[in-house]
């Protein structure tokens, strides 16, 4: 089922009509300003893609980000400033 653009040739109002059937219907009214004006527009195509198509596109640097996020988190370790020593085991 098609979503067709349409836009207003006097008012230049642009509106999308979801439409149930592939068969060519009458151009709607524009809601602005009422002219049977509407010229359909010729839209991009859309497809859909799987969540691995996604992740191959992302930017290699994402990838060495999501790495660094999951490593575990160290706040500053105050007493190894003071001492010497550390509170964490290495």
């Amino acid at each position: 089922m098609p979503v067709y653009e349409y836009k207003c040739q006097s008012c230049g109002h642009e509106l999308e009509r979801f439409v149930k059937s592939v068969h060519m219907q009458e151009a709607p009214a524009c809601p602005q300003c009422g002219k049977a004006s509407m010229r359909r527009l010729i839209s991009r195509a859309m497809y859909i893609q799987d969540e691995k198509t996604k992740m191959d596109q992302l930017d290699p640097k994402y990838e060495k980000m999501m790495d660094e996020a999951d490593k575990p988190f160290r706040a500053d370790d105050p007493l190894k400033r003071i001492t010497g020593q550390s509170l964490y085991p290495d």
